[in-house]
């Protein structure tokens, strides 16, 4: 079976007369066929997001659960996250990513769930 991977995107603002939309459609097979769902507690240290069970994370979509407080999300640069991503309360976000990047997550305030999924190509 060819295409089993699907991941859209869209971007649409309309302010009164000014209208921009940026709509895209990626399709894959991957040759893995794995992925992993599950609903994580993100703290106030930035910690890697685990991808146990994949062989190399190449997309991953997050959503931040909490009603208040935002999660910063970044690349790992030796050891240190580098903020890139922010998650208001109830966003989120998908990423195609570079093979063997490391991500973590860092919350505001007070810990956060962030439900996220992720597979391998």
């Amino acid at each position: 079976m060819a295409n089993e991977l699907r991941v859209h995107t869209s971007l649409q603002l309309r302010d009164g007369n000014a209208r921009t939309e940026d709509t895209g459609t990626v399709q894959v097979s991957p040759s893995a066929k794995k992925a992993i769902s599950k609903t994580v507690s993100v703290t106030t240290s930035a910690a890697a997001l685990d991808f146990t069970g994949l062989t190399a994370a190449r997309y991953i979509a997050l959503r931040n659960l909490d009603t208040t407080n935002y999660v910063d999300i970044g690349p790992d640069n030796t050891g240190t996250m580098v903020g890139l991503i922010r998650l208001l309360a109830g966003e989120s976000c998908m990423l195609p990513l570079k093979p063997s990047t490391t991500i973590k997550a860092q919350a505001n305030t007070a810990t956060c769930s962030v439900q996220m999924m992720a597979c391998d190509t």
